[in-house]
């Protein structure tokens, strides 16, 4: 048990410690612009699903109220 609390914090330390051992994706951390908005266009597309099913449930239930 202890062996596998001190590993996970081993783990931890080097990840918060060492980045560069955790990036996955050469491409997103080159440094260069066509990475730079990959992470932007990947920021910017990330909430649009949660934004569309909120306005359609939104709408489903303003139409509900408006009915009764």
């Amino acid at each position: 048990m202890e062996f596998s609390r001190s590993l996970s914090r081993l783990f931890a330390s080097a990840i918060v410690l060492l980045p560069a051992l955790v990036q996955a994706c050469p491409v997103c951390f080159a440094g260069s612009p066509y990475g730079k908005g990959l992470i932007w266009a990947t920021l910017f597309l990330l909430p649009l699903p949660f934004l569309i099913a909120g306005y359609i449930a939104y709408r489903v239930i303003r139409d509900s109220k408006a009915d009764s």
